[in-house]
């Protein structure tokens, strides 16, 4: 199993390579924002398959070699186990950090909920509510 997962990394790790070294060679002839987003895009691919490694494999990793060493560990797994439902959030999320047009446009949108949450909130305070003013008998008098 070590030698299958070392051989999978060490063909990403050459794909990875080769495919940054011809990229900074073909975009040279792109204009500078087309540049740009297909750096963040490269950064994006970069990040989508290092996430996987730290969220799901690591932590099974980890289980699956404890017992070859004998090791009497009292790790909190919990944790590190609940990082395998993580991945899937993560994935869009880091699309979204890395790639500066969607990140604006994130923005954008928590931009108006916020401001209508804002307005939302401020209207219902300032509207008035009648209230019954209850007088003493002697003011009716």
């Amino acid at each position: 199993m070590t030698f299958i997962m070392l051989f999978q990394y060490s063909i990403i790790l050459y794909c990875a390579i080769r495919m940054y070294f011809e990229m900074e060679s073909k975009v040279q002839i792109l204009s500078p924002s087309l540049r740009n987003l297909h750096r963040q895009f490269f950064k994006t691919l970069v990040l989508q398959v290092a996430t996987p490694t730290v969220t799901l494999f690591a932590p099974v990793t980890v289980l699956i070699y404890l017992p070859l060493f004998d090791l009497q560990l009292d790790l909190p797994f919990g944790i590190s186990t609940s990082a395998l439902a993580f991945y899937p959030a993560l994935d869009a999320i880091i699309v979204m950090y890395v790639v500066h047009d969607y990140r604006e446009a994130m923005k954008n949108i928590f931009n108006k909920i916020i401001k209508g949450v804002h307005k939302w909130a401020n209207t219902s305070d300032a509207v008035e509510r009648p209230t019954a003013t209850i007088r003493s008998p002697e003011v009716l008098n």
